[in-house]
């Protein structure tokens, strides 16, 4: 039986779902990074490994974010822009409420 084509609404959901699961492969790449900083017993090698790792998740966020902007006809250039700017303005008005506190 041929698949029937996905109209926007069924790419969007598909594409959460998939941005949510590469939430979970981040977050699990982030503890075992943090797990090497509070003592596991990692070489040098296997925390390479680990960095490595959330890079390669890292990389798929983006793409997934990418094809969001297209299944929205959005810009991805733009809409990262809009992010970069975005940020320096939260960035502002959190040291404005919050002075000498850190902004990661």
């Amino acid at each position: 039986m041929p698949l029937r084509p996905m109209n926007r609404d069924d790419k969007l959901i598909l594409l959460f779902y998939l941005l949510n699961r590469q939430t979970g492969a981040i977050a699990d790449c982030l503890r075992h990074i943090q797990g090497d900083k509070q003592g596991a017993n990692y070489t040098d090698e296997e925390a390479k490994g680990w960095i490595a790792h959330i890079q390669t998740e890292l990389a798929d966020t983006s793409l997934i974010v990418r094809r969001i902007c297209n299944v929205l006809d959005l810009d991805y250039d733009t809409t990262l822009i809009m992010g970069i700017i975005r940020d320096a303005e939260k960035k502002g008005e959190y040291l404005q409420r919050h002075p000498g506190a850190y902004w990661v």
